[in-house]
Parts: structure tokens; sequence; C-alpha cells
């Protein structure tokens, strides 16, 4: 097992193993000593994990009690966070309370959205169990929902009592929904090393995932600990989702998982990039070979109307125009603050 500690304003631990779920009641006994636990989950990853959880919570003397939503990006809006607010008030879970997310990365903003809002703020741990979620949206304090407008535009910075990404659970994943992890991998690997994008090319998944998620937490608790409030280098972890997030929205979180749209806005970014020659000739390539591998999608027609009107509202907007998170090379991300009238350039083909 691997232990990192996350230096933010409020500290916290992320420990990285196998079999970790069956040990959560003795670990969350270093937080919470007694009272209620709280496992928010959605209905595809309750079935298979919830249950055992809870009767090793219960076994250790909490009360525990479960909330169940459908899963997907269409739960995570403010309709299901107000449903779990009335079913926190109705068990009476105070303070001194715990939620615990036990799911994907829907699940994750959503459990810790609700935690910083109700009652001002209770704690919660995330347990994670996809690959995604592992290495990207478990760590760093970032909660939200969505709303008409965009994705992720209401929410927090609070950051959880402790985070466990048990690799065991990983085990039930479908290809698709691996997948989806790995292009968040793939994004990691684009901005900060060469190395482990020629890893995830070369290895087995299952061997390369020991090994691949510690050092993508790594990184990313680097640059929350320098940018806790995402106003600096942490936006380097946007790279690809400008795009992507627009793309979400034009097809109604329906036509392609998040995983996928990052795929498609790394590749849509990167090709601008390089034909303005900000970027290495051949690196797009590069990455397409990567993420084909994983069968993600890298072809997609949009017109820069659509793309320039759906990112408009991206949470990482200023006002006086928009960074676009870019990559020099695999391995040398790279900030570009564009005004708004740069950034049309840079959508059409114009920019220089």
């Amino acid at each position: 097992m691997k232990k990192l500690s996350v230096h933010t304003l409020s500290p916290y631990t992320i420990q990285v193993g196998n079999n970790l779920l069956l040990q959560t009641a003795t670990i969350i006994k270093s937080i919470v000593s007694s009272g209620t636990m709280v496992i928010v989950s959605d209905s595809t990853v309750y079935p298979l994990y919830g249950e055992p959880l809870r009767h090793r919570l219960k076994e250790a003397g909490y009360s525990v009690f479960s909330f169940v939503f459908p899963p997907g990006e269409l739960s995570k809006q403010m309709k299901t966070v107000i449903k779990l607010y009335d079913f926190l008030t109705k068990h009476q879970v105070t303070r001194s309370d715990l939620l615990i997310a036990l799911g994907g990365g829907v699940v994750g903003d959503l459990t810790g959205f609700a935690a910083a809002t109700y009652l001002r703020g209770i704690d919660y741990i995330q347990i994670p169990t996809t690959l995604l979620a592992q290495i990207d949206s478990s760590v760093g304090g970032k909660t939200a929902v969505n709303i008409p407008a965009g994705k992720n535009l209401v929410g927090a910075f609070y950051q959880p009592k402790l985070v466990l990404c048990d690799i065991t659970l990983l085990s039930t994943l479908s290809q698709e929904t691996l997948a989806d992890g790995m292009a968040e991998a793939i994004k990691y690997a684009a901005i900060f090393s060469g190395n482990l994008l020629e890893q995830i090319q070369s290895e087995d998944t299952n061997t390369l995932l020991n090994h691949l998620i510690p050092s993508c937490i790594e990184w990313k608790k680097q640059l929350v600990e320098e940018d806790e409030r995402d106003n600096g280098n942490r936006m380097l972890l946007n790279f690809g989702h400008t795009f992507g997030h627009a793309i979400e929205k034009i097809h109604h979180y329906r036509l392609y998982t998040h995983g996928q749209s990052v795929s498609l806005g790394m590749l849509l970014i990167t090709e601008l990039s390089e034909q303005y020659g900000l970027t290495q000739p051949g690196t797009v390539s590069t990455l397409r070979s990567a993420l084909k591998k994983y069968g993600l999608p890298t072809e997609i027609t949009i017109s820069p109307k659509l793309l320039y009107q759906n990112s408009l509202n991206d949470k990482k907007r200023q006002r006086e125009g928009v960074t676009l998170a870019l990559i020099h090379e695999i391995g040398k991300g790279f900030l570009l603050p564009l005004s708004l009238e740069s950034y049309w350039k840079f959508l059409t083909g114009v920019y220089s």
C-alpha cells in the first residue's frame, strides 16, 4: 500500500493499494470513532460493493444508511443533491457524522458538494471505484454539479478527510469505463511524461495500473498543493477539457462519456496548436495512437461556432478571456491566455 499526504489548507491522506475496501472501517476509526455514516453511491456500484462496506461499518459500531441514485452524468444535478439533503435531515445526520462517496466521478463530485453545503460543511471521504475517479476526480477537493448552462458550474472547493483508492475495485469495470480513465491517464502523460505515454502504449493494462495510479495522483497532488483554488498551474489539468466539456454539453451528456469527450478535446485542441506552430509536429499522431489503443474516439466533426458558444461558460474562463491548456510536445504542458477575440481566431484557423 502507498500513502500520499496532500498538504492543502485541510490536509488529508490518499491511500492506494489492493483490498482497501475490506479495511475501510478500521481506517475510518482514525477519523471518526463513532456516529453515523451515510454511504452515497449509484445503482451500478452499490450492488457490487455497498453492502459489504455497510456490513463492516455496522460491525465497527457505526449507524449506517445508504443513499443510492441512478448512475450517469444526468444525475449530477441539484435535484439529486436536494434529495440527498432531505435524506440526511430525515436521518438526523449532524456535523459530527460522515458521508462516504462510493463510486465514480459523478458520485464523488455530488457527494463532495453535498458535504460542502449541508449544515455549512460536514466531513466526507472518497472511495473511488473507477480509474478516472482514482487518478483524477477524487483528488483535489473539486466538488460540483451541472446546470443547463454548463458542466460543473455550481460547486465548491472542499477537501475530503481521506481518499481510499482500492485497485481491486477496478476489476469489475467495463472496457468503456476503463477507457474513460485511460483518457485522463493519457492527459497526465501528455502534460508531464513522455515515458509514461510510452508505457501506456506498450504495457499490459493490468500491469500498468499499479504504477500508473500513484504516478498520476502524485502529479495532481503537487499541482493541488501549489494551486489549491485552480488559479494558476493547476489549470494544466484542463488539457482536453475546455473542448471536452463543450462536446458533452452539445450532445446533452448522452452521446459521449466524459473520457471520450476528453479524448476528442485533446486531439482537437492539439491539431490547432500544431497548426499554429505551438506544438511539435507529429504530437497529434502520437496522442491518437495511444487513445486508439483503448478504443477511444479520435474523429469528430464540429463547427468552431458550436465549440466557441459552448465553451464560453467553462468554469475556468476569466472575464477578459480564456486560458487554454496546451502541450509543446508530449510531456511538456503549458498555458496560453487568450482574449475572446484571439480565442475565436484560434478556433477558426486564423490565429497568429
